[in-house]
């Protein structure tokens, strides 16, 4: 019998020994019911550790829009791995991960998971843009 986390802790050793610890969060708004404004924004982040790739058109969805191309040309998209082992939550688009003095949205993850064990995420993200209260909730 296979021992997926015996894998997934080799998976996260390798992983560690490659790259580096980010900071992964996941923004929830909340929204008044009256208003129907935004009137929290918490965060829930952890450390992951990932290796920082270049993106290329392979990486890209068959069909992607001409801004998603434009950012791949622009170069502010990058590829991660990222080890499963020890994940505050399975990445998810609009996550925000930090690194390189630049925040990164999450457009999408890829779990390796044989067996339902999860190894190694693979996730797109695209140096983005937040607004004041995203940073606020990010650095809080």
């Amino acid at each position: 019998m296979i021992d997926y986390a015996a894998i997934a802790q080799d998976a996260l050793a390798a992983i560690e020994e490659a790259g580096r610890s980010v900071t992964l969060a996941r923004l929830s708004k909340t929204l008044d019911p009256v208003t129907g404004a935004v009137s929290a924004t918490t965060c829930v982040k952890g450390s992951v550790s990932l290796v920082v790739l270049a993106a290329s058109k392979s990486d890209l969805p068959e069909k992607q829009s001409d801004a998603l191309m434009e950012a791949l040309l622009q170069g502010k998209l990058r590829k991660l791995l990222i080890a499963a082992s020890g994940v505050p939550f399975e990445p998810a688009p609009v996550d925000i991960a930090s690194f390189d003095s630049a925040y990164w949205r999450v457009l999408g993850c890829t779990p390796l998971n044989p067996a339902g064990v999860a190894l190694i995420y693979t996730a797109i993200v695209e140096r983005g843009n937040l607004s004041a209260a995203e940073i606020t909730a990010l650095n809080a």
